[in-house]
C-alpha cells in the first residue's frame, strides 16, 4: 500500500487513525484467511463421514450450507 501514502500537510491526528486503521484491516485480513484455513480442513476431514450417513435427511443440507458458507467466507477475504 506504498501508493496511498498521506501528504505532508495532513493533521497528525489523521494520520495516527490512518495507519491504526491500516493495522486493524490487515489484522482482520489475516484472522479471516486463518478461519477459512482452518474451516477448510475441518470441512475436508467431514466429508468422509458425511457421506456414511445417507440416512440422515439433513445431510444434504447441512453440506449445502457448509459448502456456502466456505465460499462466502472466501469471498469476503479475496
Amino acid at each position: 500500500m506504498s501508493n496511498l501514502e498521506i501528504n505532508g500537510n495532513t493533521p497528525q491526528a489523521v494520520k495516527k487513525i490512518a495507519a491504526q486503521l491500516r493495522r486493524v484491516g490487515w489484522a482482520g485480513f489475516w484472522s479471516q484467511l486463518a478461519l477459512a484455513v482452518v474451516s477448510s480442513l475441518i470441512f475436508l476431514f467431514a466429508i468422509p463421514s458425511a457421506g456414511t450417513g445417507a440416512s440422515n435427511p439433513g445431510t444434504g443440507g447441512s453440506l449445502l450450507f457448509a459448502i456456502g458458507g466456505l465460499l462466502i467466507l472466501y469471498g469476503c477475504t479475496y
